[in-house]
Parts: C-alpha cells; structure tokens; sequence
C-alpha cells in the first residue's frame, strides 16, 4: 500500500509583490507517497498563518491535486508561516505540516534566508 507521507514547496512560482501591509505569495505544493511518487487527486489543504491538524477547518483552501500531485497556492498574507497536509482515500493523511517564508526579498515574501 502507498503512504501519502510527505509533501514539499517546490518553488516560488512568481516574484510576489509588496502590498501594504500584507506580502504576496505564490506556493506549488506536491504531495508524494513514501517513494516520492507523486500522489494525484490527493485533496490539498492550505493556510497561511497554519491550520493544525483540521484539513477541512473553515477558511482553509483546499484543492485537488493534478496529475503531477501539485496543487497551487497563492494570495496574500501577513503571516510568513503557513501549514499544509492532505488525503487520498487508500493513504494515511498528513497535516499540520509547516512552512515559512524565511525573509523578503524586494518586499516580497522569499523561500530562502
């Protein structure tokens, strides 16, 4: 049986730009089983600021990931933490997953120091 166990923020997808007072982002998030396949249709959930350990809380975006198990993210936020997990039926779920944006970079919100 597959595990859905892991998930990673591939890359900024754009340069965000500064809106006061919030940052804009842009995140892809994959999720992969414990091989590294990708894992598609699994139900992506995100939030700026977190979501703990409720994928389904309100205010949470959820979306379905694509064929390549990437689901994308993107608005704006004051928050330069954010959670994230998923669920496929057949695999355990994950959540409360973090991440951050480690710093700003010409006002926008950055994935690197």
């Amino acid at each position: 049986m597959t595990v859905l166990t892991s998930f990673s923020v591939a890359r900024a997808l754009s340069p965000p730009e500064l809106l006061a007072p919030q940052l804009q982002f842009k995140v892809t998030i994959m999720a992969v089983n414990d091989m590294g396949a990708p894992v598609p249709g699994a139900n992506i959930a995100f939030a700026p600021g977190g979501l703990g350990d409720n994928l389904s809380a309100t205010g949470n975006v959820q979306k379905i990931a694509d064929k390549r198990g990437t689901a994308e993210f993107g608005g704006v936020t004051q928050h330069s933490s954010y959670s994230f997990g998923a669920i496929k039926e057949g695999h355990y779920p994950s959540s409360g997953l973090q991440g951050e944006f480690l710093s700003t970079t010409n006002g926008h919100w950055a994935p690197w120091a």
